[in-house]
């Protein structure tokens, strides 16, 4: 655990992560709440080591930090494709 990292953080819990690995935070897509479209974003598929292993080193902004009790097997599904969907069409229906 890095220097500035949330005191929230602890070594040895359970986490989530993002596909989006590091955003700009300054661009028009990130201000605006929609990190995901940001044009200098990397992500764990092309950009970073990591991701489906045990260890990996990221940016704490992009944990979820995941309950004490909450076993990997049931949430490990919803962190994938399910929380990209969620986000996707929760967001897509405040605009209508």
């Amino acid at each position: 655990i890095g220097p500035g990292c949330d005191a929230d953080i602890r070594l040895g819990m359970l986490v989530g992560i993002r596909f989006v690995s590091r955003i700009c935070r300054r661009c028009e897509f990130c201000l605006a709440g929609n990190e995901q479209h940001c044009i200098k974003s990397t992500n764990h598929l092309h950009h970073e080591d990591g991701s489906f292993q045990e260890y990996i080193a990221l940016d704490a902004g992009y944990l979820t930090i995941l309950p004490d009790d909450i076993d990997p097997a049931v949430i490990g599904p919803v962190l994938c494709a399910g929380l990209t969907t969620y986000k996707v069409m929760h967001f897509s229906s405040l605009r209508e």
